[in-house]
Order: structure tokens, then C-alpha cells, then sequence
């Protein structure tokens, strides 16, 4: 387990079985998950170093419900939420996502919600979500049988060394959590940049999911 203002992670704290059966859920279900936008980041360019549009994402998706996996998320970003000190108000989690990258495989760097009222969701049919925005996100490696795909993080600090420097003198760094074993966990806030990189052998299945509150004041 590792302490971090910043993520939350646990080594291979899920078993194997487990993880083999929720890949399994759904086996004809898969949906491409090719997509480009034009956030902020873009201008950025963040992402030059793997030769990739930082806002393109290559990977096969499902979406599900399955009461059980839910739990078994949530009690990890319940614990983390406590644990990290973040202490967010939590009051739902959308539905997860199973998320494949086969080789060359990959998702640029991106966050998964801005955390404020510019984010809140507008479903005034879906009591779950309308009105909130994503806080803290959780992925859970399903396998690690596949090489590349590193899940990193972008951080930006003025204060640190050896940085390089990206637009407007803006100092960042990249951090690699050590999330290689099967059923590893990491927490994390939403608005935090991340990716994932390009898979080079083999296939990366992981879930992700994200618990939702109102908008931070």
C-alpha cells in the first residue's frame, strides 16, 4: 500500500479469480473506444513524447452494473477516501467500465472531470448523477500478462528539479506508480492528469469507475 496526497494503491490485493471473472462478464459486448477532443491540454502538448494526439484514446470498452463489482470498488474508494486524508463527500458511483487495450492500445493524457460546477452533470431524469461531478476515480489492473501500457501521472510543481518545462514555463513531472500485479488498485482524484500508455505486447484489461459528489466550495 502506498500513502500519497496525491493516489491511493494497493499491490495485487485483489485475487486472480476474481479478476479473470470480470473480464469474463461480458465477452460479446465490446465497443470501440476511439476518440479525439479539444480540451485545454492540447495546447499543452503534454504527450509529444509517444508520438500520439494527447487527447486520442485507442482501447475497447463495456459498461455494466453488476452489484458485486460495484462493492468490491467501492470499498476501496471508501477506504481511500478515508485513508488519504481526502474526506470527500461521496453520494454515488456512475456504472464501471471494463476497459481493454489491445497492442498499440492507449489513452492520452487527460483527466476525468474538472471537479467543478463547470463539470456537474445536467440529467435532470437521472437522480444518481444530475448535479454532481466525478471526484475520485479508481482503476483496478485485471491482469498483467501484456507489456508497455504503464499508468502515469502528470504533476505540476515549480518547486521541483529536473523538470521539463511545458508552455508558459509551467515545470512538470511524470510519476509511474508500481501498479504491475494482477489485481493492484489505485484511487485517485478526478481531476488529476493521467494516461495510459501504448500497450506493446499482449492485451491490458483493467476497471475503472468513479464516485461522484456535489461540486467542491
Amino acid at each position: 500500500m502506498v500513502n500519497s496526497n496525491s493516489f491511493w494503491y494497493w499491490d495485487s490485493v485483489i485475487p486472480k479469480e476474481e479478476c479473470d471473472k470480470i473480464i469474463n462478464l461480458y465477452p460479446d459486448k465490446w465497443v470501440d473506444a476511439k476518440v479525439h477532443t479539444d480540451r485545454i491540454e492540447r495546447s499543452r502538448d503534454f504527450d509529444r513524447d509517444i508520438g500520439h494526439d494527447i487527447n486520442t484514446r485507442n482501447s475497447q470498452v463495456i459498461f455494466f452494473s453488476d452489484k458485486w463489482v460495484f462493492e468490491l470498488a467501492y470499498s476501496f474508494i471508501k477506504s481511500a477516501n478515508e485513508q488519504a486524508g481526502w474526506e470527500y463527500d461521496i453520494e454515488s458511483m456512475e456504472n464501471l467500465q471494463l476497459t481493454r487495450y489491445e497492442t498499440e492500445g492507449f489513452y492520452g493524457w487527460h483527466s476525468d472531470g474538472p471537479s467543478d460546477n463547470f463539470g456537474k452533470y445536467d440529467r435532470p431524469k437521472d437522480d444518481l448523477l444530475n448535479g454532481l461531478i466525478r471526484k475520485l476515480s479508481i482503476t483496478i489492473l485485471l491482469n498483467d500478462d501484456y507489456e508497455g501500457g504503464e499508468f502515469q501521472f502528470k504533476f505540476a510543481n515549480e518547486k521541483m528539479k529536473g523538470l521539463d518545462k511545458v508552455g508558459h514555463g509551467l515545470k512538470t513531472n511524470t510519476l509511474t506508480p508500481p501498479m504491475k500485479g494482477t489485481g493492484s488498485v489505485i484511487v485517485f482524484p478526478s481531476y488529476q492528469l493521467h494516461r495510459v500508455k501504448p500497450v506493446t505486447k499482449g492485451m491490458r484489461y483493467s476497471l475503472v469507475g468513479w464516485a461522484c459528489g456535489p461540486p467542491f466550495k
